[in-house]
This record gives C-alpha cells, structure tokens and sequence, in this order.
C-alpha cells in the first residue's frame, strides 16, 4: 500500500510537469502537477487511511 502512495504522487508530479512541458512551455512549472495532486487528495486520502488501519 505504501508503494501505491508513492506512486501516485510520483504519476501526479511526472504527469503535471509533461504538460506544464508540452503546454506552457517557458512558464512557471509545477502549477499543473500541484493541480493533479489536488485531484488526486481524494485517492491519496483513502491510501493514508488504509494504511492506518489494521488488517
């Protein structure tokens, strides 16, 4: 589960910057990648929270 934690933020951030590079290039990077990890709380939320709990 860990491993699907940091996964996803690794995909949030690789994805952001990829468009950040093909769509705005010379602007300000990392705005898209903080905008898809936002989308992504949600799913991050429920890892953290699984995580957390015994099984």
């Amino acid at each position: 589960m860990a491993f699907q934690l940091i996964g996803v933020i690794v995909f949030g951030y690789l994805i952001g910057n990829y468009l950040d590079d093909t769509f705005r290039p010379g602007k300000t990077k990392y705005w898209t990648a903080g905008l898809i990890l936002l989308f992504l709380m949600a799913y991050l939320y429920k890892i953290i929270k699984d995580l957390g709990t015994d099984k």
